[in-house]
């Protein structure tokens, strides 16, 4: 048995490693903040784990994936770390994201994404959103000199970005196939 336990320990970080270095830059995001709080949320999770449950390195299975693990680490975050309801939230996104990939690689693993989908996030008071004045948007569209070639560029670029509320890596990764005017 212990044999075996060890083997799952071994194949889980290899899982964890191949998500972290390979599949979720080239599958999930380019964003390298995104792909630290991936590394930040399994991280902590480890963590937690090894401090708060006494598992070590050699005794990590599937089971330390269950409800009652991540619901008690989520409120370890919360109480013991300080962390915001929304940083909470989205620890869990991330480690959602680890569950999914590792269910999509092995059928053994499904329960582990199962688990962690049934976690509910808790709800965050939602900021209210205040946007530019008119003016203020006027002025920033001035300042480049639309005359020249540059100018115009950077007039084009703010307009969309005010207009759709897109992301600046978002913008930059569009194609021309993209658009439709």
């Amino acid at each position: 048995m212990k044999r075996k336990n060890n083997n799952e320990a071994i194949e889980l970080s290899r899982y964890i490693s191949t998500f972290t270095e390979q599949y979720a830059p080239e599958h999930l995001t380019n964003s390298p903040n995104t792909l630290r709080a991936y590394e930040t949320a399994l991280t902590l999770y480890i963590g937690y784990l090894e401090t708060k449950c006494g598992v070590t390195p050699d005794k990590f299975t599937k089971e330390c994936f269950d409800q009652k693990h991540v619901e008690d680490w989520l409120v370890w975050l919360v109480d013991e770390r300080n962390c915001s309801i929304k940083t909470r939230n989205n620890r869990l996104s991330s480690l959602r994201a680890f569950t999914k990939y590792l269910a999509s690689r092995d059928v053994k693993y499904l329960t582990v994404d199962t688990d962690a989908r049934s976690v509910i996030y808790k709800k965050t008071v939602k900021k209210k959103v205040i946007g530019l004045t008119r003016d203020a948007v006027k002025s920033i569209l001035e300042v480049p000199d639309s005359h020249t070639h540059y100018g115009l560029r950077d007039v084009t670029l703010m307009t969309i970005l005010y207009g759709t509320a897109a992301r600046i890596d978002e913008l930059l990764s569009i194609k021309i196939a993209d658009l439709h005017l």
